[in-house]
């Protein structure tokens, strides 16, 4: 083939994913760690464990772009790595195989593959684990001048974006120190040290941890704190469990993305290609089995809900023998290797629904739904990370409702947040004092694995909490994310209160509040239509909106608020889940108003939603044959209702 055209291929194999990646990306930021990774770029803070230095300094460095938002900045980053890592895929298996053609569309397989293609769009550090990779295997396979001293110093920079590549790169040393690549003392210390070189831009996190910045996670100040974050000390509970269930869901969860990553059709071909490399090479075979099954042992034992991207060694390897499998056929017939650009092609249309983030605006508007749903310099606890990871950066980064404050109950067991909260909040610690106090004498114990009294410290934490919500009520209404049954604190928060269902949240009072709270106001984007795609995650997520609307509506029907609870009846409605309760209760609203033609009208309009509903049966019946005051009765008995005219024109609460 001529050497233009060759040139073309490794240009296209980065530019057309780059162009994709950028169509479909993710305007602002999605739920899990997006809203805390921005944030702590823009500010050079700390991330969770382990750190992720690499990713923290290029995302400061993007986000001085001037182009769209600081979101949208840092998440080109991640359409950046990718395309790199599909180039370099592409440089790998043409050294391996000679077939420009072929190595082309393998390395666009990967590109658009839902795995790839859905980190690519948004703020997350797995794009720069697929560069990396992709990276390693083509300077290994490549004949550059002091090769291994690069391999050396990548593998170490690697080790500061994410952990996952150590399943990786442990069987890589073990195969060149077994194929004796690294052949003296001299050779290994050289290769060492370049490997620490590489790994001391951790230095970033005690450097930055000792300036304090707004985020800084885990306090790193120290020996430490350092080894605590770089180990992901916090996350080790969850690792290697021995739960079956566990490793059974996440082995199923593998199986699946195997399954349908591509298509289920190119299984096939993967399995011709493992069959194909061992003719070849049976050491090149072995070492990339090898790699498949260590991170795959890894992965499924690691409980975590987003364990996708933890996978992404074992797709790979599984796309790596995908192309065998094609070069395996092209050997029989020739002419079939000159059809591979279609399988990119199937799988980019076969992805892109559920891969693209154009115009996903879903977890931003979730944020800024539940700012709307809380008064002027409100506290709200919660124990989301979807709330407030997305709240870190529209708080710190777009300065979008500054007066309100965020704790995260979960991160309250962690010493470094009490930083983070004194500086954000001075008067909110500062009137807990002695509570706080009390409580980090046991968290360092905790922290540091000799805690003697765990049912101690978790007096001590309640009684924090609640420490929070009593000195500040009187100045700032509080407000609660979670209740009874969710959550195993919860019942013990604010126990002398109630928890008044208001927009997305809970105003925790003693005092009931019937205020009309206009639910029309809310953001949906794209809830209702199919794009942007939902997955299992977002769909949780999304019921906040059917069930607390539903709530209000049923509290202010309690509280004989008929109008109030017939509007907000309304927006519940528009949900599958709640639509016919909805429609039933607002049925019985229009009722305790004497408006029975109405009332008749949505009972039957939910009859049609529940046809084998004995009680909207019974109900309906009640209104056509005129015994409505029995009716009444029945629906007062079974809610509770307080009678009142509610003759008050409805009052919203304008934010």
């Amino acid at each position: 083939m001529k050497k233009k055209y060759l040139i073309s291929f490794p240009m296209i194999a980065f530019f057309l994913p780059f162009i994709i990646y950028i169509y479909t990306i993710n305007p602002k930021i999605g739920f899990i760690d997006a809203g805390e990774l921005i944030t702590v770029c823009k500010t050079l803070g700390v991330a969770h464990p382990t750190g992720y230095p690499l990713f923290t300094i290029l995302g400061r460095v993007f986000s001085t772009l001037s182009i769209g938002s600081v979101a949208f900045r840092v998440n080109i980053i991640s359409a950046i790595f990718s395309s790199l890592a599909s180039l370099f895929l592409f440089l790998y298996l043409f050294k391996k195989t000679n077939n420009p053609l072929l190595s082309f569309s393998t390395s666009l397989i990967f590109a658009f593959s839902r795995i790839v293609w859905h980190q690519s769009t948004s703020a997350e550090v797995y794009s720069i684990t697929f560069f990396f990779l992709t990276l390693l295997l083509f300077l290994h396979s490549s004949q550059i001048k002091n090769r291994l001293i690069l391999i050396s110093f990548v593998s170490g920079l690697s080790l500061t974006n994410h952990m996952i590549i150590i399943t990786f790169l442990i069987p890589f040393f073990i195969y060149l120190l077994v194929r004796k690549e690294i052949k003296n003392i001299k050779g290994f210390l050289l290769f060492a040290i370049f490997l620490i070189l590489g790994a001391s831009l951790y230095l970033y996190l005690p450097i930055r941890g000792n300036l304090y910045p707004i985020l800084n996670w885990g306090r790193p100040v120290n020996l430490e704190r350092f080894l605590w974050h770089v180990t992901g000390k916090q996350y080790r509970v969850w690792m290697f469990t021995g739960n079956l269930t566990v490793i059974k869901a996440n082995l199923i969860n593998f199986l699946k993305l195997i399954l349908f990553q591509y298509t289920p059709f190119i299984i096939p071909l993967a399995l011709v290609g493992i069959f194909y490399l061992f003719t070849i090479s049976k050491t090149n075979a072995l070492f990339l089995i090898i790699l498949l099954l260590v991170n795959l042992i890894y992965a499924i034992n690691y409980e975590i809900p987003d364990i996708e991207p933890y996978f992404i060694i074992s797709i790979l390897i599984y796309t790596i023998f995908i192309c065998f499998g094609f070069l395996f056929l092209t050997k029989k017939l020739k002419w079939i290797g000159n059809l591979s650009p279609i399988l990119p092609l199937l799988v980019l249309l076969f992805n892109f629904h559920t891969a693209s983030e154009r115009g996903n605006y879903i977890a931003y508007d979730m944020c800024n739904n539940l700012f709307s749903s809380v008064k002027e310099n409100g506290i709200v606890i919660t124990n989301l990370w979807d709330y407030y990871s997305p709240a870190l950066y529209l708080k710190q980064i777009e300065g979008v409702r500054k007066d309100i404050v965020m704790i995260d109950k979960e991160l309250l067991r962690r010493s470094w947040y009490f930083d983070y909260l004194q500086k954000e909040y001075p008067w909110l610690i500062e009137h807990s004092r002695k509570e706080v106090e009390s409580y980090l004498e046991l968290l360092d114990d905790f922290e540091h694995a000799r805690l003697k009294r765990p049912e101690e410290i978790q007096r001590r934490f309640i009684i924090m909490i609640n420490s929070f919500i009593e000195r500040n009520k009187e100045k700032r209404p509080c407000y609660i994310t979670f209740i009874n049954g969710a959550d195993r604190d919860a019942p013990f928060i604010a126990q002398d209160y109630m928890k008044i269902p208001t927009g997305i949240t809970y105003e925790i009072s003693k005092l009931p509040d019937t205020t009309y709270f206009d639910y029309s106001t809310l953001t949906l984007r794209g809830i209702f239509e199919k794009r942007p795609y939902k997955d299992e995650r977002t769909l949780h997520n999304l019921k906040v909106y059917p069930e607390m609307s539903f709530k209000r509506g049923i509290y202010l029907l309690q509280m004989g608020r008929f109008r109030s609870s017939i509007k907000t009846f309304e927006f519940a409605a528009r949900w599958d889940e709640t639509k016919a309760a909805s429609l039933s209760y607002q049925g019985a609203a229009y009722l305790f108003l004497d408006q029975y033609d109405t009332a008749l009208s949505s009972l039957r309009k939910a009859q049609k939603q529940k046809p084998d509903d004995k009680m909207l049966m019974q109900a309906i019946m009640m209104i056509e044959t005129g015994n409505t005051d029995k009716l009444k009765q029945e629906f007062k008995k079974l809610l509770g209702i307080r009678i009142s005219l509610d003759n008050f024109p409805l009052t919203s609460t304008k934010k």
